[in-house]
């Protein structure tokens, strides 16, 4: 009886795929169909050069599985953005080498893409996912942001500065050392740094510094200028301004070295501290810059404070030359005038902390 029973439920099913309309249209095994041919080849190793297969990255950053795009015809096309925009189209994404190529180009729009790629991939391998499958090679990913910083073209230069920023900056160590902010030891701050030279070292070219000292090589190639350009003349979003002064943040945790450097930038810390701590007085006069200048950013106290952080003496001077606590107190009275206002109260309590620790003279602002 079961064996009946079985029999009558899959005439039942064959008896509802025939009335399906353009049945016809489904696979049969009694005609040859060249397209399914590609499937059930392997192509294992047309992916291998020189005997490695090569990595390549979709659009968003992330590591792609191994395979080639097999059909031509548009009906079977892949749908990732970067598809046939590399040099190998019957590859989907892109390799380190065809982005390298691409941010190169004379058109703007795929240098745009290469670097915001490059961008994306940086900012995940600093979560950590890409530890122990890959290994970037960070300078000569440097080389190519470099080479686009010193471009004018603002879409070209913000984009490079994105990619920079999480080249170089690490979220998640400083969450961590902010949760530190707040014990007893949350005002000693780690020094970073790979050597404590008070010089740059004129035997290594550039290339070989990126590979011993990437900071370093930074300062000798001229990014605290090109920040300074890009703050006073070019005036991005302000996902830019954050992303230039978290590049700023990771610098100040390295050498002696590095640090004078940054404070011996003219005009950088000036015009920082004059759009993003400003006065109260100060805040909408300006109508020639963004609305989101002249307001007050949380991480620029937090550059403050981390630099404040390395001797006494240049927290004095950074308390002497901008008056800066004078310039905090409204803060704390008026937080609500500000956007993100809880994380600019919480950086400025921090750098009162760090005050008082060095004892400086505090009877006016009792």
């Amino acid at each position: 009886m079961a064996v009946e029973s079985s029999s009558l439920d899959e005439m039942e099913v064959l008896r509802g795929m025939l009335s399906v309309p353009k049945f016809n249209d489904f696979m049969s095994p009694d005609e040859f169909e060249a397209v399914m041919i590609p499937l059930m080849t392997d192509n294992t190793n047309n992916l291998r050069q020189n005997g490695r297969i090569e990595n390549r990255f979709n659009s968003e950053g992330y590591l792609l599985p191994q395979c080639i795009a097999r059909f031509n015809d548009a009906t079977y096309r892949y749908t990732y953005h970067v598809y046939r925009l590399g040099i190998r189209p019957d590859h989907v994404g892109h390799s380190l080498q065809e982005l390298s190529s691409l941010s190169r180009s004379d058109d703007v729009q795929r240098r745009n893409m290469a670097l915001n790629t490059l961008a994306n991939i940086l900012k995940i391998d600093r979560t950590g996912v890409y530890k122990r499958v890959i290994e970037l090679p960070i300078g000569q990913i440097f080389f190519v942001l470099k080479f686009n910083l010193d471009d004018d073209t603002p879409s070209i230069l913000i984009a490079a500065i994105r990619a920079l920023r999480n080249l170089v900056y690490f979220p998640i160590g400083e969450i961590c050392l902010d949760k530190m902010a707040c014990s007893g030891m949350g005002i000693i701050q780690p020094v970073m740094s790979i050597d404590d030279a008070m010089e740059d070292d004129d035997t290594l070219d550039d290339e070989q510094l990126a590979e011993i000292n990437l900071t370093k090589c930074l300062i000798r190639t001229g990014t605290l200028e090109r920040i300074r350009y890009i703050v006073n003349i070019v005036k991005p979003k302000m996902e830019i301004i954050v992303n230039c002064i978290e590049i700023l943040i990771r610098l100040a945790r390295d050498s002696k070295f590095v640090v004078d450097k940054i404070l011996e930038c003219e005009g950088l810390m000036s015009s920082l501290i004059r759009y993003f701590l400003p006065t109260m007085e100060s805040v909408g006069l300006d109508n020639s810059c963004p609305d989101w200048y002249y307001s007050p950013l949380p991480q620029m106290i937090k550059l403050l404070r981390v630099l404040s952080a390395r001797s006494r003496n240049i927290a004095a001077n950074l308390l002497e030359e901008y008056d800066l606590l004078n310039t905090m107190i409204p803060y704390l009275d008026e937080g609500n005038f500000f956007q993100n206002d809880t994380n600019l109260q919480v950086e400025c309590l921090r750098y009162w902390t760090l005050v008082l620790h060095y004892e400086f003279p505090m009877d006016a602002y009792r």
